[in-house]
């Protein structure tokens, strides 16, 4: 699974100098790339706050914070089983200005995949992707006398 989100809401629990009430949804963009089958577990990640954070009128979190966490788990897909990755945010902002954080995904914009209740992200099954789509109509395609020249016409193009 490819996982390179645009927005990635967390629930969070910071603390610093101010206190950030848990269950507060945060919306970052993810710096890093990675994917269930090349991203090993424990791997560093990197991300930055994109919507400022703001409580009772001021702003605590300002837009370009930066987070960092781990992969905490990573399973490439296989057969019948769908891909699935798991991030962990464990620090927001830096030096004194930082503090510690505990974070999970709990959404994701622009993103076919699901997250589970514990920030598990879940792929989307191989028969599924756009790709996947197109080969199975070309197939038909193929199988047409009518269409068939249409479908050799339009595989030598995708190729």
């Amino acid at each position: 699974m490819k996982f390179v989100p645009y927005l990635i809401f967390l629930a969070v629990s910071l603390r610093a100098a101010v206190q950030i009430p848990a269950g507060t949804e945060l919306s970052i963009r993810l710096m890093d790339k990675v994917a269930s089958e090349s991203t090993p577990a424990h791997t560093p990640i990197h991300a930055v706050v994109i919507a400022p954070v703001a409580l009772r009128g001021k702003i605590v979190i300002p837009l370009g914070t930066p987070v960092t966490g781990e992969v905490a788990a990573a399973k490439a897909a296989a057969d019948q089983i769908r891909a699935t990755l798991q991030l962990v945010f464990n620090q927001i902002g830096t030096g004194a200005s930082g503090g510690k954080l505990q974070a999970a995904v709990s959404g994701l914009d622009n993103a076919r995949e699901t997250v589970g209740n514990d920030g598990t992200i879940t792929g989307i099954d191989g028969s599924e992707t756009y790709s996947s789509r197109i080969d199975q109509g070309m197939e038909k395609l193929k199988g047409s006398d009518r269409f068939a020249a249409l479908a050799g016409l339009i595989d030598t193009a995708k190729q």
